[in-house]
């Protein structure tokens, strides 16, 4: 009979060795991707990129679209 603790310690390790390989097969394909080298819109803000444009257009198109009711 197999002692409770090695049982925990090679399931604990399976899952480890195979969370390990998932998370660098995910870096791996991340930054092999071609899609990195797309050009995308420059940010307008350090911190906030473009989410106050994209924020603006949809309250823009919320607005808008309440008028066509």
């Amino acid at each position: 009979m197999i002692p409770v603790g090695k049982l925990l310690l090679a399931a604990f390790t399976s899952v480890t060795a195979y969370g390990l390989w998932k998370f660098f097969q995910f870096v791996y394909h991340v930054s092999t991707s071609p899609i990195r080298h797309l050009p995308g819109p420059k940010g307008t803000s350090w911190i906030y990129g473009n989410l106050r444009e994209i924020f603006n257009a949809v309250c823009y198109l919320l607005i808008v679209c309440r008028g066509f009711d």
